[in-house]
């Protein structure tokens, strides 16, 4: 697994401060490309797997972990290695309200729907 993380060490160098000004569906766009190129590049499912997983937590660390409030990024969260991610993405989308935002404390896996405004 060190190549693994050595694999996402630099993808976070090269891409990080690219993904830090877009919005959640650019951000996930840009998941899926870096993702193809994975599955090309690794050949091996798990591996490429692996990698985009700890990628995705590592962005989502980078972004500060804030709360779900949009389809996009419920989608970014559910691509997450941390269980508290993926399962923060499911909550968001079995409320199916649009309105409800979900935060995250990864840190011990609380998750607390909260009223907020919507972010594309």
């Amino acid at each position: 697994m060190e190549r693994v993380g050595d694999e996402v060490d630099a993808l976070l160098l090269f891409w990080e401060a690219a993904f830090l000004p877009l919005t959640w569906p650019d951000r996930l766009q840009l998941l899926e490309q870096i993702d193809e190129e994975l599955h090309r590049g690794w050949r091996h499912a798990p591996t490429s797997e692996a990698i985009s997983q700890a990628l995705t937590e590592r962005l989502i660390d980078g972004f500060g972990r804030p709360a779900i409030q949009c389809r996009d990024q419920a989608d970014v969260y559910g691509n997450s290695r941390h269980p508290s991610d993926r399962e923060a993405a499911s909550l968001w989308r079995k409320q199916g309200d649009r309105s409800t935002s979900v935060t995250v404390d990864g840190t011990k896996g609380v998750y607390a729907p909260s009223d907020g405004p919507l972010e594309t």
